[in-house]
């Protein structure tokens, strides 16, 4: 039961009109004292360059991913992954640049946090994620 990975995608449009995929992966891993990985891809869809890249250096936007069970209760405590690059690296947050045809193409950010958690017991409960993105 603990081999399961959970995924998640949402679609959002900007406030400038600009689209969004957000997907969210969450595995578990019991090689160490931080039981959750977490990793939260964002790509662009229909956005301009600079908009897309503003989200990582501008902005106070983040990503919310809510743990919920089969009866709609959400379980162990959200995880907010900010999108601004400092803010994140503070807080053990990497990031890795997915690139289209060249390196001044970046179609998506891949972000990844290792977490600890309480309880097994809520983890082997989760049926789905919820995932919610808080622009500015």
């Amino acid at each position: 039961m603990l081999d399961n990975k959970l995924t998640g995608s949402r679609q959002y449009t900007l406030p400038n009109g600009g689209k969004i995929r957000v997907n969210a992966a969450v595995k578990y891993n019991d090689e160490s004292n931080q039981g959750l990985i977490v990793g939260v891809t964002v790509a662009n869809l229909d956005s301009t360059k600079q908009a897309f890249e503003s989200l990582f250096i501008d902005s106070s936007a983040y990503v919310e991913v809510v743990f919920i069970d089969n009866d709609e209760f959400a379980l162990l405590k959200p995880v907010r992954i900010p999108l601004n690059v400092q803010q994140g690296q503070r807080e053990n947050v990497s990031y890795r640049k997915k690139f289209g045809q060249t390196t001044s193409d970046v179609v998506a950010v891949v972000m990844q946090a290792r977490l600890p958690i309480q309880s097994v017991r809520e983890y082997q409960q989760i049926a789905r994620l919820e995932i919610a993105f808080k622009p500015n």
